[in-house]
């Protein structure tokens, strides 16, 4: 079961690596797309000048997003990569707490403890930063949705 799961993890990332690189690409293209299908359908900016501007600031506050998503997930990988070290920590200490005296118990104990509030605080900060990834994928593509909405309304209107 554990070789399962740490064959998951690359897949996992691959996969939000590409939902994040889709994201980026949908927003930046529906950005870069105004100004083509204004020419296209001969649109007079003027009549739909609000409608065209606020789709671009959509488009463009999308793209934000999917960049703040992407540090969430960066920094969540960070917090987890931080807790697997401290847990391997937490295990060299037990081996060297059962190798050696009773005398140094008291120290491998305080070390322990310090190792797992490590850990736990790791675990923690990593859900709370996958959390946000989410969130903010999420919003970035409603953003698109109703930059996609707003552009679309610009060319039915002079149409």
């Amino acid at each position: 079961m554990l070789n399962g799961r740490r064959s998951m993890k690359p897949r996992g990332i691959e996969f939000a690596n590409g939902a994040l690189r889709t994201l980026s690409y949908l927003n930046g293209g529906g950005l870069v797309a105004i100004p083509a299908a204004v020419a296209l359908f001969h649109t007079d900016v003027t009549r739909v000048k609000v409608q065209l501007i606020t789709a671009a600031i959509l488009f463009f506050v999308g793209l934000l997003l999917v960049i703040a998503a992407q540090v969430g997930a960066f920094l969540a990988l960070t917090q987890r990569a931080g807790g697997e070290y401290l847990a391997q920590q937490r295990q060299e200490t037990l081996v060297e707490f059962t190798l050696h005296s009773s005398k140094q118990a008291v120290g491998f104990l305080t070390s322990m403890n310090k190792l797992r509030a490590g850990a736990e605080a790791r675990v923690m900060w990593e859900a709370v930063w996958l959390l946000l990834a989410g969130f903010l994928f999420c919003a970035s593509f409603v953003f698109f949705i109703v930059g996609c909405s707003f552009g679309a309304r610009a060319l039915m209107i002079e149409g």
